[in-house]
């Protein structure tokens, strides 16, 4: 029983999205990592959510790439095969459709 149960939360871990954000040059770049997903778009507030086509680099990879602008505090949240997306975030907010946005702190 105790072996069944490890197997079966070892499989549930398998199609965890994984999400990161990593600076480079002069760019935001955003990470998601799930097999499942078909299609993923990244909405940021700093153009007022305008849709960014998220790029397939590998099997289970997905990348958004936006300019690193000025401000400190950036909102973002994603659409994956049509629906709303809300990855494990450091930060998260309350946004104005009573649903949530992460933060990502950009400091210069």
């Amino acid at each position: 029983m105790k072996k069944m149960l490890i197997v079966l939360l070892s499989y549930s871990f398998i199609s965890c999205a994984a999400h990161y954000v990593k600076k480079k040059d002069n760019d935001l770049i955003f990470y998601l990592r799930d097999n499942a997903f078909k299609n993923v778009e990244l909405y940021v507030d700093i153009d007022n959510f305008k849709k960014h086509e998220a790029k397939k680099i590998k099997n289970d990879i997905w990348v958004a790439k936006i300019k690193q602008p000025a401000s400190k505090e950036i909102k973002y949240f994603y659409k994956v095969d049509g629906r709303l997306y809300i990855p494990d975030c450091e930060l998260r907010e309350k946004d104005d459709f009573g649903g949530e946005n992460c933060i990502f702190r950009n400091y210069q």
